[in-house]
């Protein structure tokens, strides 16, 4: 079991947001600054407008962006029902596990904790530079009959549970290292108030620092009162779970690979911007250091109703060494826009569309729009909204210092709701910027 716990522990620790690029000012207007970030955010999101920003040169230095969120469970309901202060230290009864069940999707629950790390990005002319510390990757129990069983709902006489699939996961950990470059191109496609187009390629390698991934599990549980056994009323369970595993020996790497973005910006009539970019093209990791196949199984019967101490578990905890294996990354496509309708005033949009479902990534679509209003010049606010995509819903609230030489942004959202005690997901992010 040994294995599967730490299976179970690395992903719900480490495993991070489903894009990989993440920061304060992307955070506050829900992601949707593919075509309004320049500088070091244009090394982020759109290399393209590298080539089209005047004042790009740019020095960022620990982002931080983290969270924790769930699939159903809000913070008012968990301070009803899992705190000594709502609960009073009281056992559940039976309206609290009902009300506790019902709040979990039918598709069962899913959790996850976000951290990402941005060592440093430097953009400077129409070339960028950066080191991120990166995750992906998610946990779900697929089943909201499993998550009853808990409660012991619906546990009549001959109960039988039986869910292949059960339970999904898969994460990674890489140290990023990407170059950017991009160009302006001369031409004007015929558009007469087309002001500025450019291009751009992002080469990534990929230090691979650890990855999980189940493959395979399936669970059943049946009670019954007909074992053979007079006046006896029994319950069978069984448990089974295969993964594939890689983690470093003695250092931090445990395997390599590499990614390739492109992207496409332009300017049209001085306050249009659009963008296009496609994440992680043909992006992978090949694992080579203690790579292996991890195998649980568990079996046992329980007598409900009598006192029987005999141990008839069987279990088996098996580690199958591989020379190597390969995974590929979550790959996105970014299409966006931003207008400038007043001085101080810029609105945004973007449609997010996951092209893989590697690692958790959503293949459900997410539109996100967004506005920064400057109150003084060196005072913005920020706020953006995004549905679909694997948020569903995320609002983001963000503020920052934006003087000449120095910037500074911090920001919060949350998510499924619109006040922070409703919210089943709270992110905040943090960064600092010099101008060069």
């Amino acid at each position: 079991m040994t294995n599967i716990l730490k299976i179970i522990l690395l992903i719900l620790i480490c495993n991070s947001v489903f894009a990989q690029n993440f920061n304060a000012k992307s955070l506050s207007m829900a992601h949707s600054i593919t075509a309004f970030g320049s500088g070091t955010d244009a090394m982020s999101f759109n290399p393209a407008r590298l080539a089209l920003e005047e004042k790009n040169n740019e020095f960022a230095f620990l982002s931080i962006y983290s969270g924790i969120s769930n699939s159903s469970i809000s913070v008012a309901d968990y301070n009803r029902y899992f705190t000594y202060e709502g609960h009073h230290g009281e056992a559940w009864d039976a309206n609290d596990e009902k009300a506790i069940l019902d709040l979990m999707p039918t598709d069962g629950l899913g959790v996850s904790t976000n951290l990402r790390v941005n060592i440093f990005t430097l953009a400077l002319n129409n070339m960028g530079f950066s080191v991120d510390v990166i995750g992906s990757g998610g946990v779900k129990i697929k089943s909201r009959e499993a998550l009853g069983l808990l409660f012991d709902l619906n546990f009549t006489e001959d109960f039988k549970f039986e869910k292949p699939e059960i339970a999904s996961g898969a994460f990674y950990a890489a140290t990023k290292y990407s170059f950017a470059y991009a160009q302006e191109i001369k031409t004007d496609f015929g558009l007469r108030d087309l002001d500025a187009f450019a291009v751009a390629a992002k080469f990534s390698y990929l230090s691979g620092n650890a990855v999980y991934e189940i493959q395979d599990s399936d669970a059943s549980y049946i009670r019954s009162s007909s074992s053979g056994m007079a006046d006896e009323d029994v319950g069978f369970y069984r448990l089974n779970l295969r993964a594939r595993r890689a983690y470093p020996a003695g250092g931090i790497s445990a395997g390599s690979g590499f990614g390739l973005d492109l992207s496409a910006a332009a300017i049209y009539d001085k306050k249009w911007n659009f963008a296009v970019s496609l994440e992680n093209l043909f992006a992978f990791i090949n694992w080579n250091t203690n790579a292996a196949e991890v195998r649980f199984f568990k079996s046992d019967s329980v007598f409900l109703t009598s006192n029987d101490d005999v141990d008839r578990s069987v279990e088996t905890d098996t580690t199958i060494e591989k020379s190597s294996f390969s995974t590929t990354l979550p790959a996105n496509l970014y299409i966006a826009a931003s207008y400038q309708i007043l001085n101080n005033l810029t609105l945004t949009a973007q449609w997010r569309q996951g092209l893989t479902e590697d690692f958790g990534n959503s293949v459900i679509p997410e539109i996100s729009a967004g506005a920064e209003y400057k109150v003084l010049s060196w005072l913005p606010l920020r706020g953006g909204i995004s549905v679909g995509g694997r948020n569903q819903f995320l609002l983001g609230l963000g503020t920052g210092l934006d003087f000449e030489g120095f910037k500074f942004n911090i920001s919060y959202a949350m998510r499924e709701a619109l006040w922070p005690t409703y919210s089943n997901g709270i992110y905040t992010a943090i960064d600092f910027r010099v101008g060069l």
